[in-house]
């Protein structure tokens, strides 16, 4: 069987989200499948290994990616940013090349759009492969909006990466038939074999002394970053905590990236508590080893995978968890048994969620024990594999 699969972001160090999508098409290359990608080059999303790194994949797996290339990296954010949206359209002129090329049997088009349902359905008026589109992104744009649902009607299959968002197509297009909930999983054994935890510790001058409470992801107002800073300010010092805020990717400028930072620094100072902020590439498995407290602080859904990659990373390391009440993380946690949830921004209820962590050491492992069952339960990899196969084959 082949398949070509569009997606934005493949490849080092792509986005977090696309990162977990090329762990299954991976995998999906090791159980037979003919996997073929095809993907957008951009500085934010790749580097310079890109290709090393393409040639890799081909030797080791025997996938083969192909790429649309950006010719306006070095232009002004304004202009980037129109093309990577042009770039959408331009999928469909590529992929319709290498269906006639390669003659796939099935093309799964991943996207945060249901606007992109018709992307997919147009590949269908001229080539017989099977289309599957995966709406793996929350976004409230308007290109999301229900307007585009109709588009769903020329396809074959749409895969929905949490219930939320699979409720919320049926409800609205009527296309119960076509639309199946299909969770992405991870490999637990990356969390569960650590071995460089001490170097991690050491490289950030990390304390020993302290708990550490871990932030994972970008400095972005919309992912509640500052209000866990706030949350801070209102823990007493007792408590001895140490907070992580491990933040490498940023899809700003230069200029905003550096003002971001000091507006973080700044809200921390406020803080009776050490911190630590971290702006490059870390051993995330590492990073999770060390920490004592996970928080996942975000405002709303918009821009995350159907639930966020970083949830299911503190749920195989086995980590306290404190996660905001938004749609798709509600799918994963429930409150008291595998973690401890809170209105989104307000950073007194989080606060008093971290400080009753920090008192209680029995009351974290036994959150952290049943976050790791579940996630090994529910969402492993090598479940979600089998169950995208079956899919395929149907």
């Amino acid at each position: 069987m082949k398949v070509l699969h569009i997606i934005d972001g493949i490849g080092p160090p792509g986005a977090r989200g696309p990162e977990l999508i090329y762990a299954h098409l991976k995998k999906l290359a090791e159980r037979g499948i003919d996997v073929h990608i095809l993907t957008l080059i951009t500085d934010r999303y790749t580097c310079s290994s890109w290709f090393n790194w393409a040639n890799e994949q081909k030797n080791k797996y025997n996938i083969k990616i192909y790429f649309l290339p950006n010719p306006f990296i070095k232009c002004q954010r304004r202009i980037y940013n129109i093309y990577v949206v042009i770039s959408r359209i331009f999928y469909f002129f590529k992929a319709l090349i290498l269906q006639w090329k390669n003659h796939y049997d099935i093309i799964n088009d991943f996207s945060s759009s249901s606007f992109m349902f018709y992307r997919t359905a147009l590949l269908g008026l001229f080539c017989r492969a099977k289309l599957i589109h995966t709406l793996c992104t929350y976004n409230v744009g308007f290109f999301s909006s229900h307007r585009f649902l109709g588009g769903i009607k020329y396809l074959d299959r749409v895969l929905c990466l949490s219930k939320d968002i699979k409720n919320k197509i049926i409800r609205l297009s009527f296309s119960d038939n076509k639309v199946i909930y299909f969770p992405l999983g991870i490999d637990i054994k990356r969390f569960s074999q650590v071995n460089s935890s001490v170097n991690v510790r050491k490289k950030y001058a990390l304390p020993t002394n302290k708990l550490i409470v871990l932030y994972l992801g970008p400095i972005e107002s919309h992912k509640g970053i500052f209000v866990l800073a706030e949350a801070s300010c209102k823990i007493p010092e007792s408590t001895n905590l140490h907070f992580v805020f491990a933040c490498a990717r940023f899809w700003v400028s230069e200029s905003e990236r550096v003002k971001m930072i000091k507006d973080l620094k700044e809200s921390m100072r406020r803080s009776k508590h050490t911190f630590k902020i971290i702006t490059d590439l870390v051993n995330v498995p590492s990073l999770m080893d060390i920490s004592d407290i996970f928080v996942l602080p975000q405002l709303t859904p918009h821009g995350t995978i159907a639930y966020p990659v970083t949830l299911l990373e503190a749920m195989a390391s086995g980590k306290s968890i404190i996660a905001s009440r938004t749609e798709g993380v509600n799918e994963l946690i429930i409150h008291n048994r595998n973690g401890l949830m809170f209105t989104p921004g307000c950073s007194t209820e989080l606060a008093s969620h971290i400080q009753t962590l920090a008192e209680n050491p029995k009351l974290r492992k036994e959150i952290g024990n049943r976050a790791r069952t579940d996630i090994k339960n529910k969402y492993n990899l090598d479940s979600a594999i089998s169950d995208l196969i079956e899919i395929y084959c149907e």
